[in-house]
């Protein structure tokens, strides 16, 4: 029995989470993967207007703080100084934000982002999946054939997490659609200014019975 399936990729969501600053001192000097920030920190954390740099000192965010959680406005810029993105926070809750592109045209959030990718892209992944999928006996029994949209979040280190089945033609495919996808881990993540980025997908199984 030859399986056969058909795949693409429907952005959802991102999010990003920013590492916690310990001391408590007035002024912070931070190294990270970016290269440092500057601000001020009180007994809730970070507070008011942090400043991101490069390690060669170019300006590459502003951000608002109160009690050590995002609120208020995330502004990324472009090496060039152009913005990238302008985010509200409330509480450290994503509120809304707009995004541009290096030419200064507003664009959707996940045209800015590095895009995540399967080793060897997208045959390699259309590969292993043939390699793997396995058309259940009581499926093919039935005549149960068509598409399934599993939906995983792909996390900052490339795995696949809470994989699960958003449409399907019968739950006889279910269970095996998770099961392949589920393996299909070691991607390289999305990253959005730098920084690793969680990225929703979906992906349809296509069963066929010839």
């Amino acid at each position: 029995m030859k399986n056969k399936f058909t795949l693409t990729t429907i952005i959802l969501f991102f999010l990003i989470n920013t590492t916690n600053v310990i001391g408590q001192i007035d002024t912070i000097y931070r190294a990270n993967n970016l290269g440092y920030e500057i601000g001020k920190k009180g007994n809730g954390g970070k507070q008011g207007v942090w400043k991101t740099y490069t390690s060669e000192g170019k300006l590459i965010a502003i951000s608002e703080y109160q009690n050590g959680l995002k609120h208020g406005e995330r502004i990324w810029y472009y090496d060039s100084g152009k913005i990238c993105s302008k985010e509200i926070y409330k509480n450290n809750h994503f509120k809304k934000g707009t995004y541009w592109d290096k030419e200064g045209n507003e664009v959707k959030q996940y045209d800015i982002i590095e895009k995540p990718e399967y080793p060897g892209g997208l045959d390699s992944l259309r590969s292993f999946i043939n390699r793997n999928l396995t058309y259940p006996l009581k499926a093919q029994s039935n005549g149960v054939q068509g598409k399934v949209y599993v939906e995983f979040v792909l996390s900052k280190d490339g795995n696949i997490t809470n994989p699960k089945v958003v449409r399907t033609p019968s739950e006889l495919l279910n269970e095996e659609a998770i099961r392949v996808v589920s393996l299909a881990n070691g991607w390289k993540p999305g990253k959005l200014h730098g920084e690793s980025v969680e990225v929703t997908f979906t992906i349809p199984i296509k069963f066929v019975l010839n």
